[in-house]
């Protein structure tokens, strides 16, 4: 069974492709108890890794079934996909769902736990799509199938991405309030479609209280704006946890996507109008510092002892970059050619990252036995993953201790256009916006 080693090394590479996961509420999970967890789709492949490498349960996938060719059926087997095939994919494939449904219950009945993306498609969007009713036949059908001695819960999670294409960004996940199947039963005694809806509709409610909701496509930007902002104050830069349970920043980005969505027209405009007068004035930077650098004002970032760290650990860094640079260069190569929509940008980098990286390091590993002793090539596998890591984060070291010297230099000959950009800031109240929800 290759479910538990590749858990364990997408594990590591998602903790190489995101600089922070945010993971709350994971013991909202009912124990012992069949599950489906209804989650929304943003990112392809990737949001089912997340799930399945930072749950503590082993993870059933339902996924498209066009996918499910024949030569990679043990691949798909192996990690638990489960093929569902659309009126698209023609009614002799259709059929096949039967065998699914099939499945899927008796995996339930054995209190197992399948991921069901409620949505029903993949969409790179702050709104949650309407919840298909997919997700409720399957409980009930399991239900029904077994007497309905199961108890079948649905447990919503959300997935939110700060950048959702964009490496060494962040991404936040909350599992929401479960919904007891056996709860709605008198109204599938009265009518099943009826209970249907009512289900649908649970989830619709639950699901959009774990997600960040923009209503209009056209407040996206002064949305990701007051993020920028907003993020300064709620997401430690810090190298480490890379894996934390805190929920403040996802609960503070829904609230502030709240106020936005209520907020009137009028108020909408000024609030605009301050933020560009804020843009304006980082534009006229000597130096591109980022918001962070001005508002904790990161003098601290470049003192001596910064300083001796980048020196002492740049051999080891300059090791890792040589070694890496190559992977890295064609991983990204791979996902701006073959990505044909911005929605499977990150899975191809990860899934094309991962398969690269696989095979360089048992070259790498040959290399390093034959000319060593195969001990030492052995070793290699496990060290030069975590001396490419190490490259990363002293990478991300060096620009803070960059910034750091930036801020420094503008502050001692521009020290009036800080303080207008930190006054600017301060005018457009983000904790305000934050707490009118």
């Amino acid at each position: 069974m290759i479910y538990y080693p590749l858990r364990f090394y997408t594990r590591f590479a998602l903790k190489l492709f995101f600089r922070k996961i945010y993971f709350s509420n994971v013991n909202g999970i009912p124990k012992d108890k069949p599950v489906l967890l209804a989650a929304n789709h943003p990112s392809s492949f990737v949001d089912a890794t997340l799930l399945a490498c930072f749950l503590p349960r082993e993870l059933h996938f339902i996924v498209r079934g066009d996918v499910f060719l024949k030569r990679y059926l043990w691949f798909f087997k192996g990690t638990n996909q489960i093929p569902m095939f659309r009126r698209h994919d023609g009614l002799a494939n259709v059929q096949k769902n039967f065998e699914t449904f099939k499945y899927c219950y008796q995996a339930l009945a054995e209190k197992k736990t399948i991921l069901i993306f409620s949505e029903g498609f993949c969409v790179q969007e702050k709104r949650l799509r309407p919840i298909q009713k997919g997700t409720s036949k399957m409980a009930y059908g399991a239900e029904e199938n077994y007497d309905f001695n199961l108890d079948v819960h649905i447990v919503p999670v959300g997935i939110n991405y700060t950048y959702p294409s964009k490496l060494r960004s962040e991404v936040m996940l909350e599992v929401g309030e479960p919904i007891r199947i056996l709860d709605y039963k008198e109204y599938y005694d009265e009518n099943p479609n009826k209970a249907h809806r009512k289900i649908t509709q649970a989830i619709q409610q639950k699901l959009g209280a774990q997600v960040i909701i923009i209503d209009k496509e056209e407040d996206e930007d002064l949305f990701e704006d007051l993020l920028q902002l907003l993020r300064v104050n709620v997401i430690n830069d810090d190298a480490l946890p890379f894996v934390t349970n805190e929920n403040e920043i996802l609960h503070k980005e829904k609230a502030l996507g709240v106020t936005l969505n209520s907020m009137p027209e009028v108020e909408k405009e000024s609030l605009k109008k301050q933020v560009e007068r804020y843009k304006e004035q980082m534009k006229r930077l000597p130096f591109p510092l980022t918001v962070r650098t001005i508002q904790d004002r990161k003098e601290k970032d470049a003192s001596f002892i910064n300083l001796f760290l980048l020196i002492i650990g740049f051999p080891l860094f300059l090791v890792g970059y040589i070694l890496y640079i190559f992977p890295l260069t064609f991983m990204k190569s791979i996902g701006e050619r073959r990505a044909k929509q911005v929605k499977f940008y990150a899975s191809i980098m990860l899934g094309a990252g991962m398969l690269i990286n696989l095979v360089y390091m048992l070259v790498l590993g040959i290399i390093i036995g034959g000319l060593t002793k195969w001990w030492i090539g052995f070793t290699s596998l496990f060290i030069l993953p975590h001396i490419g890591w190490f490259s990363v984060l002293y990478s991300e070291f060096y620009k803070k201790y960059q910034q750091s010297n930036q801020y420094l230099k503008v502050k001692k000959k521009h020290s009036q256009l800080i303080e207008n950009i930190q006054q600017q800031i301060e005018m457009i109240e983000l904790e305000q916006l934050v707490e009118q929800k």
